[in-house]
C-alpha cells in the first residue's frame, strides 16, 4: 500500500468537515487506458454506493505525479494513494466501513480478477499490435513532443511485456472467468444484502463498462462481452443503485 504525505512538515493528517476524496487520473476520452478507465469506473462506484463526496481531476501527468506510477491515485487532506485495493483499504478505515465476506475468500477474488481481466486488458492495449498501432502509441503519451512519446510508449510496452510472459492462455481464461462473473453477478447486488463483496461488484462493474465503451478499439474483448447479456444487464442494474441514492440525497438536501 502506497501512502505518502504531501507535507512531511506536520506530524498529524488534520482535516476539516470539507475534505473531499480527490480522484487523480488521466485525461478522459483522450489519454486514459482501459485498465486505468476499468478502476476509475469502480472507484467511482464504490464512492457512490458508501456516498462518499468526491471530484475528479484530470491530468496529462496523472502517472508521473503518482507515487509509484498505479492509476488512478487519491488525495485526501495530505496524502496520496495508489491504486484500486490500498485506495479501498484507506477508504474503509477512513470512513469506517465494515468489509463483508470471508478475508481469505476475497483475496482470492482480487487475484483471480487481476491475473484474468487486468492482464487481458493490458495485453490488449500494449502487445496487441492493431490496438496498440491504432490507439495505445497515439493516446498514452499524446501530450509529450517527438521521440519522446514514442520513447515513452516503448518502455511501457517493455514492462507489460516482461510482467505478461505467461498470458499465452490468456483468451480462454477470459471466456472461463467472464462465465464466473455471472455466476458472482446474479446474486442479488442490492446495497446490504449482497452475499458478494462490494468492492468485487464494483470492479466488475467498472471494467465491463469500460469494455464496453471502448468497443471499437477493443474490438475482440467487447464481442466477448456481448456474448453474455447478463453481465451488460448487471452493469445497468448496478449503475441504477448509485443512480437512485444520488437523488435521493438531491431530495434528501432540497
Amino acid at each position: 500500500m502506497v501512502v505518502k504525505h504531501l507535507n512531511n512538515s506536520s506530524s498529524s493528517n488534520t482535516r476539516d468537515a470539507n475534505t473531499k476524496v480527490v480522484i487523480v487520473q488521466s485525461l478522459n476520452n483522450v489519454q486514459i487506458m482501459l485498465p486505468e478507465l476499468g478502476f476509475v469506473n469502480a472507484l467511482r462506484a464504490y464512492l457512490e454506493l458508501n456516498k462518499i463526496d468526491y471530484r475528479i481531476d484530470q491530468r496529462s501527468n496523472a502517472e508521473w505525479m503518482s507515487p509509484d506510477g498505479q492509476l488512478p491515485f487519491i488525495k485526501f487532506g495530505r496524502q496520496l494513494i495508489s491504486g484500486f485495493w490500498p485506495i479501498v483499504e484507506f477508504i474503509n478505515n477512513e470512513f469506517h466501513i465494515t468489509v463483508k465476506g470471508d478475508g481469505s475468500e476475497r483475496q482470492a477474488h482480487i487475484d483471480l480478477f487481476n491475473k484474468v481481466i487486468i492482464d487481458t486488458e493490458l495485453y490488449y492495449t500494449w502487445l496487441d499490435k492493431d490496438t496498440y498501432d491504432k490507439h495505445t502509441k497515439i493516446s498514452y503519451a499524446c501530450d509529450k513532443p517527438w521521440p519522446l512519446n514514442n520513447i515513452l510508449c516503448w518502455l511501457k510496452q517493455r514492462d507489460i511485456a516482461w510482467r505478461l510472459q505467461d498470458h499465452s492462455n490468456g483468451q480462454n481464461a477470459l471466456e472461463e472467468y467472464l462465465q464466473e462473473m455471472i455466476r458472482v453477478t446474479s446474486r442479488q447486488v442490492d446495497e446490504g444484502s449482497s452475499a458478494v463483496s462490494q468492492e468485487l461488484l464494483c470492479l466488475i462493474y467498472g471494467h465491463i463498462k469500460a469494455i464496453n465503451s471502448y468497443d471499437k478499439t477493443y474490438e475482440v474483448l467487447s464481442n466477448m462481452v456481448k456474448q453474455y447479456p447478463s453481465l451488460l444487464e448487471f452493469v445497468g442494474k448496478f449503475e441504477a443503485i448509485f443512480h437512485q441514492q444520488q437523488q435521493q440525497q438531491q431530495h434528501e438536501t432540497n
